[in-house]
């Protein structure tokens, strides 16, 4: 079965790379590019963004089935029937690849980056919110649903999730091929990353950059493991947003600013907690465009880059309509109140689960919001700016003082700030969250160090590149991480998966180990649980994963509507409730057994519950007057 879905994430990536050259070529006629892997990490972003688009639409026309949705991805090949795609496909492989050093410590660090999540997708988010969000669609054969006692997870964006469907399709309860997705999202930002870095310095700056990214156990791991996701989708477009409004600004060219409007719409379709960087680096991207009346004359005037513009808002509000249309408000549950989401609620789980930095916090608390997180890219960009007065002193008093390249580094650094204030301004500090600007943190460390070694302490160039390269390494370790608390995979697991050997139904106890308890009672009596909920909290020995579950509904105090909060604590209120929602049980495990408790004495149990919690609900040792929360 692994092999099968080798092969089907292979046809995948053929049909995302066919759409976006043909995006690429018809946004840019020229054919021109910088380098490979620039271009590459381009095409497949677009092509990502097109084939995703095309998968939305059919939740929305009720076609979302696994014959539908192959159907579309394989009629992407289509784009080959035109000599210019074909073209611009060769383009990859015709003038060959120059090899050094650097790029082959790239593609070395790539392939181990990808043996080592030849995994399965196991972190708890995505088996209670992604797997599960796709899982239902399938299901329903359309995104157009709503119920009170669901997940209201399942409602917010998430663009990257998508092409999980394309797997879970065709091999239901084998997460393999959304692992895939996962990785190739992220290789899609190393090349990103690589592509712009060699562009501006050599490839030895771009390894280092792409080091920086990946050698950081919640990227290098991402979803292979019990704790974290990361959406690299978020990373590979708001870096490559910010990179092309930059050069947007500095070669004087309009297609550079399409496209960095084009990949920044789909911020807001992965991720509400970007709301805020969103805004912020779109007006950052204006304000620096030395010419931008004629940018937008340019994009008024060239039907391609408009149409891919409005194709890009386009797909991104579908995200918008399909909640309009499941739940009757297009911003459920983040600032819609509908489904028993009243106003009074929504404060609250703003403060308590939320909860946002205050901006005197986010001032007070800059230094520790730039370190704690453990992002060595981070950590190099807050001693920069830390030291940039004396640093601009230093460097200013050089004959050759290279104003451009100052401006550039002042760029990096200032949306590297800005992404941290717009992060926790929006949400609590997440370590989760941060990573999602960690290229953009990547790029600005090869700058800042570029500055302080070549321009301020005139050191040789070759010592600088050894500096960095060293600086880089420093987290290399984490490409030999196994097991641990996070249950890392094992390189002898990573084997028996690339042998055909390891399948999800071999891990299952190790990371949902309650989901077999349950298995068993739905196998002896599946009627029953037409009349149950699962309680989303109360699971000793871990969370259930929804998305390996049986059917069922489900309750929870944060999470889901099934209990009104006006019904609270008159436990008669709460008990009608859940009858209303036809829960006659809830259950939950019990030293390791199944207990079906009856709704009336979940209802006494919750009924006391305080709202107003003392501190955030997601506490990761936050200094108190972080974590305090004031009503």
């Amino acid at each position: 079965m692994n092999y099968l879905q080798f092969g089907a994430f292979i046809v995948y990536v053929c049909a995302v790379s066919t759409a976006g050259i043909a995006c690429h070529r018809f946004l840019n006629p020229a054919g021109t590019y910088r380098n490979k892997a620039l271009y590459l990490g381009e095409a497949l972003l677009l092509g990502s963004i097109l084939v995703i688009g095309e998968m939305l639409f059919l939740s929305l026309v009720h076609l979302y089935h696994g014959f539908c949705l192959w159907g579309v991805v394989l009629l992407n090949f289509a784009f080959l029937v035109s000599p210019s795609i074909r073209h611009g496909g060769g383009l990859l492989f015709k003038k060959g690849i120059k090899w050094d050093l650097p790029l082959a410590g790239f593609f070395v660090l790539v392939f181990i980056f990808l043996f080592r999540n030849l995994y399965f997708l196991v972190d708890v988010d995505s088996h209670s919110t992604y797997l599960y969000t796709q899982k239902l669609w399938l299901e329903h054969g359309t995104s157009l649903f709503a119920a009170r006692a669901l997940d209201m997870k399942i409602f917010v964006p998430q663009f990257n999730a998508v092409p999980y469907a394309l797997g879970i399709s065709l091999f239901p309860g084998e997460p393999l091929f959304p692992q895939l997705i996962v990785v190739f999202w992220t290789i899609i930002a190393s090349l990103l990353v690589f592509g712009y870095v060699q562009n501006r310095f050599n490839r030895y700056y771009a390894l280092a950059a792409v080091m920086l990214c990946l050698f950081n156990d919640h990227m290098f791991y991402s979803g292979a493991n019990k704790s974290v996701i990361i959406n690299s989708a978020v990373v590979a477009l708001m870096f490559a947003s910010a990179y092309n409004f930059w050069e947007a600004r500095v070669r004087n060219d309009p297609f550079r600013f399409s496209l960095a409007l084009i990949f920044l719409v789909q911020l807001i379709a992965n991720k509400y907690q970007v709301l805020y960087f969103f805004i912020l680096l779109f007006l950052v991207g204006v304000f620096i465009q030395d010419h931008l009346k004629k940018h937008l004359l340019s994009i008024l005037k060239n039907k391609r880059w408009l149409a891919g513009i409005f194709l890009s808002l386009g797909i991104c509000g579908l995200w918008y309509l399909k909640d309009f249309l499941a739940t009757g408000s297009p911003v459920f549950p983040a600032f819609g109140y509908k489904l028993g989401w009243v106003n009074g609620m929504s404060s609250i789980f703003r403060k308590a689960i939320a909860g946002p930095l205050t901006i005197p916090q986010i001032i007070k608390f800059l230094s520790y919001l730039f370190i704690w997180p453990g992002i060595n890219a981070a950590k190099i960009v807050w001693v920069t700016v830390s030291l940039f007065p004396v640093l601009f002193i230093l460097g200013i008093k050089r004959k050759e003082f290279d104003r451009d390249f100052f401006n550039e580094l002042c760029f990096w650094l200032g949306i590297s700030v800005l992404f941290i204030i717009g992060i926790c301004a929006m949400s609590f500090p997440d370590p989760r969250f941060y990573r999602y600007g960690i290229a953009v943190m990547a790029v600005a460390s090869i700058f800042s160090l570029e500055f302080v070694f070549k321009y301020c302490f005139f050191l040789p160039q070759k010592f600088v590149t050894l500096v960095i390269l060293i600086i880089a390494l420093l987290g290399w370790r984490i490409m030999i991480y196994q097991a641990g608390a996070p249950a890392y995979p094992t390189i002898k697991q990573n084997l028996a998966v690339l042998s055909n050997k390891l399948h999800m139904e071999d891990l299952a106890k190790l990371y949902f180990p309650n989901n077999d308890i349950v298995a068993k009672e739905y196998r002896q009596d599946p009627e029953k649980f037409k009349s149950v909920a699962w309680d989303m909290e109360a699971q000793e020995g871990g969370m259930l994963s929804s998305y390996l579950s049986p059917p069922m509904k489900q309750v929870d105090i944060w999470y889901t509507t099934a209990v009104s909060w006006q019904s609270y604590p008159n436990a008669d209120a709460i008990e009608k409730d859940l009858h209303d929602e036809g829960i006659d049980w809830v259950i939950f495990v019990h030293h390791k057994k199944l207990v079906f408790e009856p709704a009336l004495e979940y209802a006494k149990s919750i009924s006391q519950f305080n709202f107003h919690l003392d501190s955030l609900f997601y506490n990761y040792g936050f200094p108190k007057e972080l974590s305090d929360i004031k009503y």
